[in-house]
């Protein structure tokens, strides 16, 4: 593909919300993309972006923001429960798409979406940003290269505010389970592949779900509202080599520490640690090959970056690295973005995981 890739985002509105503080100030930053379209639930909210950024079309519809001729790719930034519709009506305009993660609201509708996406002949991606982080990238690397030597074991231990006794503004949906919006789905997948894509794939032995948290207070109303969604998620996998790999993963919880992976090998150590969730923040990646020895911050190659220096230490640096990932794609290059065959079976892994009260 040559020149600029065309970009119509769904769920673009501006000051709040994901894109935002993610896909709206990445796709200012790399040239390979041109913000062409954008669409809000109210036009005028889609015009005041629309201005803002430069882009020439603003829509209140999804199906008609597919339809543009003038169009390359498709991302889809809106609620996990309104995912499909918005994903479906990109494919029907036989448009590349990124739907965010989760890849619909259930495994089904995942599956739907593969289907689709493979019948239309378009390129489709997830939005599981966390593994082209750059510093995740080089563990991945210094492991493949034996700098641990034999990989002994994993740990992942992950927390988040949400999904406690509190519930941010606009944050009720993330409560019901039936919404598919839930710890397991959303924080789950990412963390997961994140652990997958540095370490390398593997199987899920056992796993839980449990519900420490039975209802939330909305901070901006002060309803009291029930909660069937669960908020805590451990996992017992197992690598190709045989070694064991444990997470643990947990919403409402107050912590400075909200990501911490740690390898552990022959020779040494290596830990990757973010106080953010990592699919937003670049961790930072510390490691030792002394026994016993302290971890020290490892130095990132400047090459593994393919984004401007300032938008590098930001909530929009993962995103971005995903779109140079996507541009490599859609070039014919290769790449490290996850397909929807890949979210169908991330999704498929998270959800049969049982929930125990």
């Amino acid at each position: 593909m040559a020149g600029r890739i065309r970009v119509g985002l769904v769920g673009a509105s501006m000051g709040r919300g994901w894109a935002a503080a993610t896909h709206l100030p990445a796709l200012a930053a790399l040239a390979d993309f041109e913000l062409a379209a954008v669409c809000t639930t109210r036009m005028e909210s889609a015009r005041a972006t629309a201005d803002h950024y430069g882009a020439a079309h603003a829509f209140d519809s999804a199906e008609h923001l597919a339809g543009l001729d003038a169009l390359d790719l498709v991302v889809v930034s809106v609620r996990a429960p309104e995912h499909f519709p918005a994903v479906s009506a990109a494919i029907r305009g036989g448009k590349a798409v990124l739907c965010e993660w989760p890849l619909g609201h259930s495994v089904e509708e995942a599956a739907t979406l593969l289907e689709m996406a493979r019948e239309a002949g378009v390129p489709h991606f997830v939005g599981l940003q966390g593994r082209m982080s750059p510093p995740l990238r080089h563990a991945a690397a210094l492991i493949r290269d034996g700098w641990l030597g034999e990989v002994l074991s994993v740990d992942l231990v992950s927390s988040i505010r949400p999904w406690g006794a509190e519930i941010p503004p606009s944050g009720a949906y993330l409560y019901d389970a039936r919404n598919g919006a839930t710890l397991p789905s959303i924080i789950g997948g990412h963390s997961l592949d994140m652990v997958a894509a540095c370490v390398g794939q593997f199987d899920i032995v056992h796993g839980m779900t449990l519900n420490r948290y039975r209802r939330g207070r909305d901070t901006a109303t002060g309803e009291i509202v029930e909660k069937t969604s669960p908020d805590q998620l451990l996992v017992h996998a197992r690598l190709a080599n045989g070694a064991p790999v444990s997470a643990h993963i947990q919403g409402g919880v107050h912590s400075k520490d909200a990501f911490a992976l740690t390898v552990w090998g022959e020779r040494g150590t290596l830990r990757l640690e973010s106080a953010s969730v990592p699919e937003i923040m670049p961790p930072t990646l510390r490691g030792t090959q002394e026994c016993g020895g302290e971890l020290v911050p490892i130095e990132v190659p400047d090459t593994l970056w393919s984004i401007p220096e300032a938008i590098r230490r930001g909530p929009a640096a993962n995103v971005a690295e995903l779109y140079q990932g996507i541009a490599a794609a859609m070039r014919g290059a290769l790449h490290n973005v996850p397909d929807f065959a890949q979210g169908l079976q991330l999704k498929a892994a998270v959800m049969g995981i049982p929930a125990t009260d």
